[in-house]
């Protein structure tokens, strides 16, 4: 039977709380050299956030998720409704890719990339600027907010918290109409007789700003760990997508205990109960009572006790990355674990999927539908057939184009309104479209006498002159047999 990693799930206190007023966690923003990594990955990821909607390419955004008029753009690719499969696979890669960091390394992916994670350090980085350092912030708490050095650090706190969050509103909001949708109207206003420009927003919009900028700010200044605790529900699933392989941030009870103040009693282990480890937790855990569903495994705890380390000369690792079958079972760690290597594969299927389709994904589409209500139309000597001809063209670029038939071109004749036909990028058309042929001359190739003819639309570009997209269909037409039928049916 395997040996399961304990997961410890202390009893609510008023500090765990999901209120208000909750003791409010202060931890120190330490360096070292995991901090050093996760302050290049969370503010890499920050910056890119910010940058991604301000990117052009060939004249359009290069990440567009245009809600407005229902496409989106990739790097030169549009994308319609009909091709949101492709989110599918992308989301079911970002799952089993959650699912394989999980395994392999636990809760990286919140102590390193999460959104969350990310923000609230940056508001911590806010509240130190203004406020100082953990033990001048827990002063601030106690004394009265009226005081004039504490109310005017808590409003520029405040001031740049909001500005941080409306940033935040903008830049997201800007990933779903576009940035010139969204900085493109401008107006003026008049101030002590000046006429100053004023970005112009709708209302809709401007909803939608107020709801990410408030939740921004609520989010990242006020409820910070309580959004890992109560409402994320990673933290709860942990224990199932973990095993004795998993890399965790483990207290090394062995070589800790007994605590000390005193470095250098006899009988006393490394740990000098400096609690530094608390201190630095942005969720306000004590690593030393062993792995918890709070951990978001950001590593500060361990810069901070090697750090404490340093200062009274013992080796590093009292609290470090390890795994249950290392610290515990004294066993070598297995990197390739059965379960690690099935989330592998599925994720290289995917990708394979994702990148065949796009590969192979047509700029142009063209999609023709048959009149059901009527297979034919005899109007001697000819046989007309109706048809709905959609074309979307999914392309970054505005062309004319042409319809026109694969097969049996001496004998079919298509009928339609002026060419070419003009579409821009991301643009759909529907078009209705009549072929017609001399009923003598189809029964010369129909020798089965199926009254059938396979054909296949073409949609060409009338500059390139080359065939861009395909639609198979059929053409109908009274069979020998019908058209007995019918001459005996005329003569009674």
């Amino acid at each position: 039977m395997s040996t399961k990693i304990p997961v410890q799930q202390h009893n609510p206190s008023s500090e765990r709380a999901f209120s208000a007023s909750r003791n409010k966690i202060h931890a120190r923003l330490i360096t070292g050299f995991y901090q050093n990594i996760r302050l290049i990955s969370m503010y890499a990821l920050l910056a890119l956030y910010f940058v991604t909607p301000w990117i052009s390419y060939n004249g359009h955004p290069a990440l567009l998720f245009n809600t407005l008029d229902r496409q989106s753009y990739l790097f030169g690719m549009s994308f319609l409704p009909q091709d949101y499969f492709y989110l599918t696979l992308v989301v079911l890669l970002a799952v089993f890719l959650l699912f394989s960091v999980s395994t392999f390394a636990g809760r990286a992916f919140c102590g390193y990339g999460c959104p969350q994670t990310i923000w609230v350090h940056a508001f911590m980085f806010i509240e130190q600027l203004c406020e100082g350092q953990r033990h001048q912030r827990i002063r601030m708490d106690k004394k009265n907010n009226w005081e004039i050095n504490v109310a005017v650090r808590r409003a520029l706190k405040h001031g740049l918290w909001f500005a941080l969050a409306l940033a935040t509103g903008l830049t997201f909001v800007a990933y779903f109409v576009g940035v010139k949708q969204l900085f493109g109207h401008v107006g003026t206003f008049a101030l002590w007789g000046m006429h100053l420009p004023l970005p112009t927003i709708s209302p809709t919009i401007a909803v939608f700003i107020g709801i990410f900028t408030l939740a921004t700010y609520v989010n990242a200044g006020w409820m910070r760990e309580q959004i890992c605790f109560h409402i994320c529900p990673y933290g709860r699933i942990q224990s199932a997508m973990i095993d004795k392989d998993t890399l965790i941030v483990s207290y090394d009870s062995e070589r800790g205990e007994p605590r000390s103040s005193n470095a250098n009693e006899g009988q006393s282990g490394d740990c000098i109960d400096c609690k530094m480890c608390v201190q630095v937790c942005p969720t306000g855990i004590d690593i030393r009572n062993g792995l918890q569903m709070e951990c978001i495994q950001c590593a500060a705890c361990i810069d901070a006790c090697n750090d404490i380390m340093d200062k009274i000369n013992k080796p590093h690792g009292l609290v470090r990355y390890t795994t249950t079958r290392q610290q515990t079972l004294k066993q070598p760690t297995r990197i390739l674990r059965p379960r690690l290597v099935i989330y592998c594969l599925v994720m290289g299927a995917l990708i394979a999927a994702l990148g065949y389709g796009l590969y192979a994904r047509k700029p142009l589409q063209i999609d023709s539908l048959k009149d059901r209500n009527q297979s034919y139309k005899l109007a001697s000597p000819l046989v007309i057939n109706s048809y709905s001809i959609k074309i979307t063209n999914k392309g970054q670029t505005s062309a004319n184009y042409l319809i026109g038939l694969q097969q049996h071109t001496d004998l079919l004749q298509l009928h339609y309104r002026a060419s070419p036909i003009y579409l821009t990028p991301g643009e759909s058309m529907a078009i209705p479209l009549t072929i017609s042929a001399a009923e003598a001359s189809l029964y010369t190739i129909d020798t089965a006498g199926t009254g059938n003819l396979h054909i296949t639309f073409t949609l060409i570009n009338s500059n390139k002159a080359t065939v861009k997209a395909l639609s198979r269909n059929e053409f109908r037409f009274p069979s020998p047999a019908e058209r007995a039928k019918l001459a005996r049916d005329n003569a009674l």
